[in-house]
C-alpha cells in the first residue's frame, strides 16, 4: 500500500491535469488517490466538460476498486448521465461491477434485450481471448454469406499462401460464421478499407472492419447498405458522441478483459462466431483480390 505522502502527491498531480482531477483519477489514478480527492471535493458527482460524473468514468473503465471508493464517498450510482443511462445501470451489465450496486425498485434494472446483449458480450470475450495480433485486418459481414462476399470483392479462390503469417496484401482468409462471414488478413488493412466495406455491404448488408495498427492504434469503420462511417473510437468506452443504441455495446466491449474491437465489430454486424478460427485461422478458404496489389 502506498504511503500517505505518496497518495497526497499523486492526488496533487491529478489536480494539475487538464479537466477535473477527480475524473482523471477515476480513469487512471489509484484508488487511494481517488479517495483523497473525493474527500476534498465539494460535490463528488460534479460533471466534467463531457457531462460525466467521476463514478461514470470509473464504471466505463471497469475500475471496480475505484467504483467502490466513490460509492463509499457518497457518489450517486443512479444519476442519469447519458442517453438514459446511469453509472449504476451500466454496472449491472457486467459481473465485475454489478455486485457493487444495489438497484432501487422500479425501472433501473436492465431489460431482457440488454441482458442478452451483456451475455453475448461475455461469450465473445471468451471466444476471442488472446486472438489478436498487431497488424491484422479483420472484417465481419452480417447478412451476407461467404460466397457472396468473395464475389463482391472480385476475388478468386486460391491455395494457401506459402507464408500464411505474412501472405501479402492480396490474400484474404474467408470463413463462414453464424449470421454472415469473416474476412481476415494476418498483416494488412485492405480488407478494412472504406471502399471494401462499401462493396461488401451494398445491397442490404452490414460490414465492420478493424485494422489493429501497431503504430496508431486500432482503426475501425462501419458500413450499412454501402454507406460508410469512420469509427476512430473503436475499443474505447462510451462517449457523448455515441448513438444511444450503441452506448451499451461500446461500454461492454471497451471493458478490460472484453472482446474489445472484435466483439464490437460482431455486435455491430449481428454475427455470432463460435470460435476464434475466423480471426486466428486457419480460414475456411483463401482468396486473392488482385486489384489490391
Amino acid at each position: 500500500m502506498p504511503s500517505r505522502d505518496a497518495v497526497v502527491r499523486e492526488a496533487a498531480g491529478m489536480g494539475e491535469a487538464r479537466g477535473r482531477p477527480l475524473h482523471e483519477a477515476a480513469e487512471t489514478g489509484s484508488a487511494e488517490a481517488v479517495a483523497e480527492l473525493a474527500a476534498r471535493a465539494d460535490d463528488v458527482d460534479a460533471l466534467d466538460a463531457e457531462g460525466r460524473t467521476a463514478l461514470w468514468a470509473a464504471v466505463c473503465w471497469g475500475r471496480a476498486d475505484v467504483v467502490e471508493v466513490l460509492l463509499a464517498a457518497g457518489a450517486d450510482p443512479w444519476r442519469e448521465v447519458l442517453h438514459g443511462w446511469s453509472p449504476g445501470r451500466l454496472a449491472l451489465a457486467t459481473p465485475l461491477l454489478s455486485s457493487l450496486v444495489q438497484p432501487p425498485p422500479g425501472d433501473a434494472l436492465l431489460t431482457a434485450e440488454e441482458l442478452a446483449t451483456a451475455a453475448e458480450a461475455a461469450r465473445l470475450a471468451a471466444v476471442f481471448e488472446g486472438a489478436i495480433e498487431e497488424g491484422a485486418g479483420v472484417t465481419f459481414v452480417g447478412g451476407r454469406d461467404a460466397g457472396e462476399a468473395v464475389r463482391r470483392l472480385g476475388a478468386e479462390p486460391c491455395d494457401a499462401p506459402d507464408d500464411e503469417y505474412d501472405p501479402g496484401p492480396s490474400y484474404v482468409g474467408v470463413t463462414p460464421v453464424d449470421g454472415g462471414c469473416a474476412l481476415a488478413q494476418p498483416l494488412g488493412f485492405e480488407v478494412t478499407d472504406p471502399h471494401t466495406l462499401r462493396r461488401l455491404s451494398a445491397g442490404g448488408a452490414v460490414a465492420y472492419g478493424v485494422h489493429f495498427n501497431a503504430k496508431s492504434g486500432s482503426q475501425g469503420g462501419f458500413s450499412r447498405d454501402g454507406q460508410y462511417e469512420d469509427d476512430s473510437l473503436v475499443g474505447l468506452p462510451p462517449s457523448p458522441g455515441d448513438a444511444p443504441e450503441r452506448l451499451l455495446l461500446r461500454f461492454l466491449h471497451g471493458l478490460p478483459d472484453s472482446a474489445g474491437e472484435l466483439g464490437y465489430a460482431c455486435a455491430m454486424t449481428g454475427v455470432r462466431p463460435r470460435d476464434a478460427a475466423a480471426v486466428t485461422g486457419p480460414p475456411h478458404q483463401w482468396v486473392q483480390v488482385r486489384d489490391w496489389v
